[in-house]
């Protein structure tokens, strides 16, 4: 059920007869995304662009099926809330990809409080889940191995 690619329009500016279209390509997969980039590349040349750039790229950021650093955390909080987090692999750019494509071999999670209605005027944050998550991550960096 995980989406493993996408690519969304952003911008699309005309300007003194040129048209400057911005796209954001995301996946967990980085040949993936080195595929959307010559995809772009060849749509360019094909629509007779005067140039294709790419930047401001997200490293892909896959699942790692073993973690202990994972699998500490998810003990804790069970120890202290008495329920297992959910472990959820989501579709987006998080800066784990980015850290994690400097430090190879790195175990690295992301964790956070309970959100809705993401990127949207509805969007609203779980105060008592953020409280959680600061107690078990005060647990977690003091507690010893």
């Amino acid at each position: 059920g995980l989406v493993e690619y996408s690519r969304n329009l952003g911008i699309v500016v005309t300007e003194g007869g040129k048209v400057r279209i911005t796209l954001s390509s995301r996946s967990s997969v980085e040949a993936q995304i080195d595929l959307s980039c010559r995809e772009m590349d060849m749509l360019g040349e094909l629509m007779g662009c005067l140039s294709v750039k790419h930047y401001s790229r997200y490293p892909g950021w896959e699942y790692e099926t073993n973690s202990p650093l994972r699998e500490r955390y998810l003990d804790l909080y069970e120890k202290m809330f008495g329920t297992r987090p959910t472990v959820a692999v989501i579709h987006a750019g998080l800066e784990c990809g980015i850290i994690s494509s400097k430090i190879q071999g790195l175990d690295i999670i992301s964790i956070g409080p309970d959100m809705y209605d993401i990127h949207s005027p509805a969007e609203r944050l779980s105060l008592s889940s953020c409280d959680k998550i600061y107690d078990v991550l005060l647990s977690f960096v003091s507690e010893k191995e």
